[in-house]
């Protein structure tokens, strides 16, 4: 029996699974939970609020990156869109 291909990851579309804001400066703060998502997450953020949160600064390529992530491309496209040189 024939092997089935290996997926090809650059035909994937990416979603974004945490919030964010941005800085005054134009880079993105992405909003990761410390706790994961289940109950224990759930609980943390009502005790805590804000505090649940890792708050991870991006630079300016992955502020790019992030930006072009929005459900519709896929993971090709946006490395085209970063990288339009190679």
């Amino acid at each position: 029996m024939p092997r089935k291909p290996p997926p090809n990851f650059l035909d994937h579309v990416p979603r974004r699974a945490a919030d964010s804001t941005v800085e005054d400066d134009g880079r993105v703060v992405v909003l990761a939970p410390k706790f994961g998502t289940g109950l224990t997450a759930r609980a943390a953020k009502r005790i805590l609020g804000r505090r649940a949160f890792m708050k991870l600064h991006l630079d300016d390529l992955g502020t790019a990156t992030w930006n072009l992530v929005d459900g519709r491309r896929t993971v090709g496209e946006i490395a085209e869109a970063v990288f339009p040189e190679i």
